[in-house]
């Protein structure tokens, strides 16, 4: 039996569309899996993790005091020695 070229290039067409098809679909299940993993991960932490305490109006502006107060810290940058090592070789002594 004789190798129909039009059934081939129909077929490849088709197979093409497909796999774009499948591709798109994959993508987009992976993406909504990964989404409702981190869901269900942040959920249970959320879950076995104590809220954090609450700032009141006292606290925040005692923060706010103390820090007023403290000086700005200094950026201190390290030298780099520039002398440079001795090249030549000792003789061994010979």
């Amino acid at each position: 039996m004789a190798k129909n070229p039009w059934m081939s290039a129909y077929l490849s067409a088709a197979n093409k569309m497909a796999n774009t098809a499948r591709g798109t679909m994959m993508g987009a299940a992976k993406a909504e899996q990964k989404k409702a993993q981190k869901n269900m991960v942040d959920s249970w932490f959320d879950m076995f993790t104590p809220p954090a305490p609450k700032k009141t109006a006292a606290k925040k502006t005692a923060a706010k005091k103390t820090a007023a107060k403290k000086p700005a810290a200094k950026k201190t940058t390290a030298k780099r020695s520039t002398a440079k090592k001795s090249t030549t070789r000792r003789s061994s002594g010979r």
